[in-house]
């Protein structure tokens, strides 16, 4: 295979296949083959070519980047690739079939009785066992074994030979079995054998692409990517194979563990999570992405159960497994917190069967259930408890225990355990699935759940009055029904006053959890709940009924089995076998938000842009979704409406109201599809929700589309035209089956004469061709070919389908097939070439006649020169005579002697003839020139010094060096020009073309490109350099190069501290955890700053050691404190803001483990990522009121960065000091604030601050810090905070009580978290104290995505979700419509990953407006937007008397259209060349014509949309002419489309 455009003589675009000799395969077509380069070719091992490269089409059909060809070179219809790579693929390989191992000898010698066994590992799952066997005493038994299957099984005496074939199954292990189970002492036998292993076949051979794309087929795919057989994208390949089924989940949630605070870890049946390798077990980061540091080496052997982190970040596991990490434990294990197994925790023995739950005790021990009956060899049945060594508890006696499978675990606040599973009785006592044991193991008689349940109990929580809730497969609880879910008292009887679930859950429930608030949260298999759809989750209020404040939408997509709640701001973890949640692609694992929506009815939108249907499908479900409020009853209409497929024809149409109670979210609604048993294209029909009742709203997935996949076949052959050579025996034909594969289906062939005559030429056929349902292999018929010995030319035949039977219709039903004619005349004899060339100094010219259009018998034809310019006996020396062609002899040469001289005289030509063919020949080129070049005078060969330049972007311009060789006599020119590649002029480069003079001797001449400077992140970009018409006698040598602009603007930036000095107090740490303190961070939040650019992935490191007098002395001297110092840290009289005096003495500096946990790690920053924090935890030191004195400064810890990743330095602020302060007052009387930071929640019901000291105080804020003019926030992501906006003072009053109410004003907006400084002060107006109240946004929608909102806590979606939205690519143009949405246009072809091809619209919060479409969109850059405004103006109508008799709104004309203009040359796949005007949609406006539109790209517009020129736009750009009419660079453009000649 080679990639040309030239060859033999022929065009071959990009692709062509040789003959081993080096000839063209002519039986190898590729048609117009592909238009752009190819790359990269690679061979399957069925002969289909797959090839790579530049190019967007191939023999006219889109393959963008990559395709497929036949063995015969034409398009391979079954590879659709889609939309293909969306940038250049530059290496292609095919998997391998590997090569059969060696054949294998086998011999050996027996006797005597038993049986023996040969065992052999083939290497290969299929090829031959060669065996001969000699029995020789007596009758031996002979069997042999493949994959369980006995493919031998005889008894014989004597000698025998089998040659016995194996496979293809998946084993490669063969056995041979002699005398089994026969016990014979006189058996003695001996054998030789043979195994050869065959080659076997791949079933889908492996097809990887590389290069320079980021997607394929519209998936994100960075530049690597695996293709299946059929051309889609393999979308494992890179994320790994199999789904990944989460059964446990457990959190790090220890404040004093910071650098594991918030990591989970995720235990279930998977061996690759977030595309790496890890199998059964993992721990997250807080973003989802795997954290490396805990490595578990080859993990579990076998599925993970459950989960639970100890405090000390230790992980105890149980499940199926018996091995961990190539260590011995049985079900139960315990691991360190990186990941290796902890050995001080011995469970080598451990479980003889499943572990299904466990749960930690406060004392450290675990309790333990399942389906065991012995823990470490000792007697437990089902449940057991162990002690923090591993051994089993012997205090916690259950040998008696459970006669069946304990699944829930959950541990009273009075160390008594509640267990829930599928048992009958306890300790011998009747419990039917649900007991509570007391703390010693024995059964809680206090307890009694009656007649208990009557299938499995799978979930057990406690609410904060000790009530217990209770999930599993039952329907019934002691008689009542109950579906699978039940609230008990205290004592185990039924709540039927408080707590009422109505009709319940429809499936099963895994897991429950009780929030903070009272509310339920619930996971498992159901798909409703209480008659509403609820896919896998829910949350129900305190008395059972629906929680309609949060919203999980369409929830997961398959059974969620495990359920953790962050305590610290109550996000839901969760884990099972989804692939996704709420439509978002979620392997196993996922985070939502668990706020409050608030009231309100919500709006309405599809669960996707685009459903799917098979043609023959009779209905397809459409899923609307209700968002955000879910509160009350609510109504949408749904409407469908003809897109491509016709409605009655392709479907029925509907018009339906939707209704959604209270509490819904998803409804579901078929659409019935018609089958036409027509193959078409796939056909689209619109849903459209319209009219929602009043308080609800629209979202923005909506208008729909249902997609209609043809499944019908289209019969056709396989190419409109077949060669085949006379003197073949048979021509073979292929026709092929397109579309769908649905249903038997066959077609009729036959031939008809063409120039070719039936009976002589060809034996005429006609048959049937069939396929099975499923079938869509190509099938073949043979035209037998009649060999003559007549001279008659090519021959046509004409072949034919027809009568297409089955769901199928025709496509290319009529082709021809070319008998090329084998038999010859006597030739045609001609010259070569009409031009030959020689050297005056070489002394002969040899000139070659050929004999075409046969060669059968000998001919003759007589040569002779005449004077051109040269003249015989001067310059060369004049010959005559004949050429004598032998039968089959097709070329014979002459020479013509040239004479050489030393006078510079120019190029010379002697004519050449031909003349008197004789014996029947013909003449064909009959004359020709031969040019005798001069060798005294050389003017030189021109061309580029290089075939690739380069140059860094900021350059300001790059160098291009002409060069002359070979002579550099006599002055000579060149023409040089530039052109666009994937750099574009007037954006990357400025045109640059002339004529370059070499004067005489002048060899090499240097002419530069001016290079266009930008600041956008992009790839590096080439523009085309050529060289034209040389003169003075130059010609041409290296006439075209390429010059590459390296982009300079990847900046990864630099990193620092937002400011070099932080404050905390050390009571930071204080009532962490308690309701109203439950966002507060137990120390000091750090947050370091990326500056000076963004770009890509980068990481920086952080550490805490004890301070520093340098670092004190920097940071803090001069800024929040002013001190005096004599001799040291003698005693004076400092001034803290005016008023605070204090003394110091020399305990200035933080001990770690005294006064702040040490802590470091790295920060990951992702693109376009700008800040992150991390906590500096701090130790209680008590409340120290009153003054500072002597014992009880300030503490202070030095914060350093190092280690930034490549390409990012570190800033100026590198190290940074924390003042850790006492609870302390400004001035005196003992009160003051307990902490310096409180983080609240925007939301909260009893947001407070707390206080110690009593006494009447006033309240007041400070939006700035100490004497600056500007506010400072130390925490990225915040903003003021307004007064009356955002929150309102504290009443004035007094304190005591420790608590003060914080009013804050929960707005519904989603925005920054906003901070403010609240100020205690005396009645008379002195301050006493301040805090930093920073209030966090809780307007993201509950059961949403935990989107990054909040860089100070990292919260990010799980995986990292589109780190970078917007485009994809450079945006050259922006327009604002009235209604405030912005249209971009530029060189991108996705906006917040959404396929755009170069014109978008975003809404006004940024997110796309997906209802404006516009298909494939412009197919070059979008430079220039204008935006019609939409106008309705009001018309009066008048009667004959000219009284008004009404007013109507009408739209103002083009009103909201929008008109682009740019380098493109088509849009939407209509031609329009560099301008078009599209509908408020995005679709084509046809009435805007531009004709031929301008003849090079257009750069600017200006848009006139009122007065004497409304609607007409000015343009200028590259452009000469427009629609045909000169206008150089400028013109004006009517509302149609036409030049305005005015």
């Amino acid at each position: 295979m080679c990639s040309s455009d030239l060859i033999g003589g022929l065009t071959k675009n990009g692709i062509t296949r040789l003959n081993l000799d080096g000839t063209l395969d002519v039986s190898f077509n590729s048609g117009t083959g592909a238009n752009g380069p190819v790359y990269g070719v690679a061979l399957r091992d069925n002969g289909k070519v797959m090839l790579v490269g530049a190019f967007t089409t191939v023999n006219g059909i889109g393959r963008n980047r990559f395709a497929r060809l036949n063995t015969d070179g034409g398009l391979d219809a079954r590879f659709d690739p889609g939309t293909g790579a969306n940038n250049l693929v530059n290496a292609v390989a095919v998997q391998i079939i590997p090569p059969a191992p060696a054949p294998i000898p086998l011999s050996s010698v027996g006797s005597g009785s038993g049986s023996t066994n040969f065992v052999v590992d083939t290497g290969s799952t299929a090829g031959t066992f060669l065996l001969n066997f000699q029995a020789y005493a007596a009758a031996d038994s002979v069997r042999i074994y493949y994959q369980g299957v006995r493919l031998l099984d005889t008894n014989f005496s004597g000698t025998n030979q089998f040659s016995i074939p194996y496979g293809q199954g998946t084993s490669t292990v063969v056995t041979l079995a002699i005398n089994e189970g026969i016990v014979n002492p006189n058996t003695v036998w001996d054998f030789t054998a043979t195994v050869t292993p065959a080659q076997v076949a791949l079933t889908n051979q492996r097809v990887v692409i590389g290069g320079d794309f980021t997607s394929i087929n519209g998936v994100n795919r960075d530049r690597i990517a695996q293709i299946n057989d059929d051309g889609s994208m393999d979308s494992t390949f890179g994320l790994g194979v199999g789904s990944s089924v989460v059964l446990g989940v457990g959190l790090n949630t220890n404040y004093s563990l910071p650098t594991l605070l918030g990591k989970s870890v995720v235990g279930g049946n998977f061996t690759v999570l977030n595309g790496a390798n890890v199998s059964r077990l993992a721990r997250l980061n807080l973003d989802g992405s795997l954290d490396l540091g805990f490595n578990t080496g080859t993990g579990a052997n076998d599925t993970v159960n459950a989960v639970v982190v100890q405090p000390d970040g230790k992980v105890i596991i149980g499940g199926f497994f018996t091995n961990f990490n190539g260590l011995s434990r049985g079900r139960i294990a315990r691991l360190n917190s990186n990941g290796s197994v902890d050995t001080g925790f011995d469970t080598s023995i451990g479980a003889n069967n499943i572990v299904l739950a466990m749960a930690l005790q406060p004392d450290g021990k675990v309790l333990v259930g399942g389906q065991f009956t012995t823990l470490n060899g000792t007697a437990r049945n089902f449940i057991a408890r162990l002690n923090a060594d591993g051994t089993v508890d012997s205090s916690f006696n259950t040998s008696v225990g459970a006669d069946g499978a304990v699944r829930a675990i959950a541990i009273q606040a009075d160390g008594k355990v509640l267990i829930g599973g599928d048992f009958g009785t306890v300790n011998g006592t009747a419990r039917n699935r649900l007991a509570r044991l007391n703390a010693d193991g024995s059964l809680d008689a206090t307890f009694n759940p009656g007649t208990g349940f009557n299938a499995f109990v799978s979930a057990l929580a406690l609410d904060s009055t000790g009530r217990i809730i209770v999930g599993g497969a039952f329907t019934s609880a002691n008689g009542v029904s109950r579906n699978r879910l039940v609230r008990l008292t205290s004592t185990g009887g039924v709540d039927l006053l408080t707590f009422d679930p109505g009709r319940g859950f429809d499936d099963y429930v895994n897991a429950v959890t009780v929030q903070a608030d009272g509310k339920l949260v619930l996971v498992g298999g159901f798909t409703t709940f209480n008659g509403l759809l609820a896919n896998r989750i829910v949350r129900l209020n305190p008395d059972g009924s629906v929680d309609t404040t949060i919203n999980f939408g369409t929830g997961a997509n398959n059974f969620v089995s495990a359920l953790v709640l962050q305590p610290w701001d109550e996000k839901i973890l969760i884990g099972g076998a989804f692939s996704t949640v709420d439509g978002q692609a979620r392997n196993g694992i996922a985070r939502v938000n668990a706020g409050a929506n608030g009231a309100g009815n919500g709006s309405f939108e599809f669960t996707a842009l685009n459903y799917l249907a098979d043609e023959n499908s009779t209905n397809t479900t459409i899923t609307v979704v209700r968002r955000a409020g879910l509160t009350g009853t609510a109504t949408v209409q749904l409407a469908t409406s003809d897109g491509t497929a016709v409605q009655g024809v392709d479907y029925v149409g509907l018009t339906n109201t939707l209704t959604f109670v209270n509490g819904q979210n998803t409804t579901n609604i078929t659409v019935r599809i018609l089958d036409n048993l027509v193959a078409n294209p796939n056909k689209t029909v619109v849903l459209t929700l319209l009219n929602p009742s009043p308080g609800a709203g629209l979202g923005t997935v909506n208008p729909a589309t249902i997609t209609i996949v043809d499944n019908d076949s289209l019969l056709e052959f396989s190419a409109s035209t077949y060669s085949v050579s006379e003197s073949s025996s048979n021509a073979t034909i292929t026709v092929v089956r397109n579309g769908g594969g649905a249903g038997a289906v066959s077609v009729t062939y036959s031939t008809s004469s063409g120039s070719a005559t039936a009976g002589l030429d060809f034996i005429s056929v006609s048959n049937q061709l069939s396929w099975a349902s499923g079938d869509v292999a190509p099938k073949t018929f043979d035209v037998p070919i009649l060999q003559d010995s007549a001279v008659e030319g090519n021959e046509t035949v004409v072949l034919t389908l027809s009568n297409p039977v089955g769901a199928a219709s025709l496509g290319r039903a009529t082709a021809v097939l070319t008998i090329v004619d084998d038999d010859f005349s006597p030739g045609v004899l001609g010259f070569l070439t009409n031009s030959f060339v020689v050297l005056e100094n070489v002394g002969n010219a040899v000139i070659t006649v050929i004999r075409t259009n046969g060669s059968t018998g000998p001919v003759s034809v007589q040569f002779a020169t005449a004077n051109g310019s040269a003249i015989a006996g001067i310059d060369y020396v004049a010959t005559n005579g004949f050429l004598n062609f032998s039968d089959g002899q097709t070329n014979k040469t002459f020479s013509v002697s040239v004479i050489n001289d030393t006078i510079p005289e120019g190029d010379e030509s002697v004519i050449l003839t031909l003349s008197n063919p004789g014996n029947g020949a013909g003449l064909g080129l009959a004359s020709a020139v031969l040019l005798i070049r001069d060798d005294e005078i050389s003017n030189g060969i021109i061309g580029f010094s290089s075939a690739t330049y380069s140059v860094v972007e900021g350059a300001g311009s790059a160098a291009i060096t002409v060069i002359r060789t070979n002579g550099s006599q006599g002055t000579v020119t060149v023409n040089f020009t530039t052109s666009d590649g994937t750099a574009k002029q007037g954006s990357d480069y400025t045109t640059t073309s002339g004529t370059l003079i070499f004067p005489d001797a002048v060899t090499n001449i240097t002419f530069n490109i001016p290079i266009l400077d930008d600041t956008l992140v992009e790839t590096n970009e080439v523009l085309n350099l050529s060289l034209s018409t040389p003169t003075g006698g130059a010609t041409l040598g290296l006439a075209t190069a390429t010059l590459t602009i390296i982009d300079d603007d990847f900046n990864q930036g630099f990193f620092e501290f937002t400011t070099s000095a932080f404050w905390c107090r050390h009571s930071e740490t204080d009532f962490v955890g308690t309701n109203y303190n439950l966002h507060n961070i137990p120390g000091a939040l750090i947050t370091v700053t990326r500056k000076g650019g963004s770009d890509g992935v980068a990481t920086v490191d952080f550490t805490t050691v004890d301070g520093t007098n340098s670092v004190f002395f920097t940071n803090f001297f001069g800024s929040r404190f002013s001190f005096g110092i004599n001799n040291g840290f003698g005693s004076v009289s400092p001034v803290y803001n005016g008023s605070f005096v204090f003394g110091l003495t020399n305990t200035f500096f933080a001990q770690a483990g005294v006064h702040y946990l040490p802590t470091n790690g790295t920060l990951t920053f992702y693109e376009h990522e700008m800040a992150k924090s991390f906590i500096v935890p701090v130790i209680s030191q008590g409340f120290l009121r009153g003054q500072f004195g002597l014992s009880n400064p300030p503490t202070f810890v030095e914060m350093r960065l190092s280690n930034p990743s490549p390409g990012t330095t570190l800033g100026a602020i590198t190290n940074a000091s924390l003042s850790i302060e006492p609870s302390t007052v400004l001035q005196g009387g003992g009160m003051g604030f307990e902490r310096m930071w409180y983080h609240v929640r925007e939301g909260m019901a009893n947001p407070v601050v707390t206080t110690y000291g009593s006494g009447l105080v006033s309240w007041s804020i400070n939006r700035y810090a100490g004497s600056n003019t500007t506010f400072t926030t130390f925490e990225a992501g915040s903003d003021l905070a307004v007064v009356g906006t955002d929150f309102t003072l504290p009443t004035v009053g007094g304190i005591g009580s420790g608590i003060v109410p914080l009013p804050l004003i929960d707005d519904n907006v989603a925005e920054f978290n906003e901070e403010f400084i609240l100020q205690m002060r005396t009645p008379a107006g002195s301050l006493i104290d301040e805090c930093f109240i920073v209030i966090l946004n809780d307007d993201d929608p509950a059961g949403a995505f935990d989107r990054d909102y909040n860089p100070d806590f990292d919260d990010r979606t799980i995986p990292p979700q589109n780190s970078a939205p917007g485009a994809n690519n450079t945006v050259f143009a922006v327009a604002v419509q009235t209604d405030g949405k912005a249209l971009i246009g530029g060189d991108f072809t996705a906006v917040n990953t959404i396929n755009r091809s170069r014109i978008a619209r975003m809404n006004f919060d940024g997110s796309l407006d997906t209802s404006f479409n516009p298909g494939v969109g412009a197919n070059d850059f979008v430079a220039a937007i204008g935006a019609y405004p939409a106008v309705t103006n009001t018309v009066v109508t008048f009667d004959t008397n000219g009284v008004p008799t009404g007013t109507n709104l009408v739209v103002g004309t083009n009103n909201g259209k929008i008109l682009l203009a740019g380098g493109f040359s088509s849009y939407n796949g209509t031609a329009r060349n560099f301008i078009a005007r599209v509908d408020t949609n995005g679709v084509l406006d046809t009435t805007f014509n531009p004709g031929i539109g301008a003849n090079a790209p257009i750069r600017g517009m200006f848009l006139y949309t009122s007065g004497a020129f409304n609607g007409r736009a000015i343009i200028v750009g590259d452009f000469t002419s427009y629609n045909g009419t000169n206008r150089n660079h400028v013109a004006r453009v009517g509302v149609d489309g036409n030049l305005d000649v005015s």
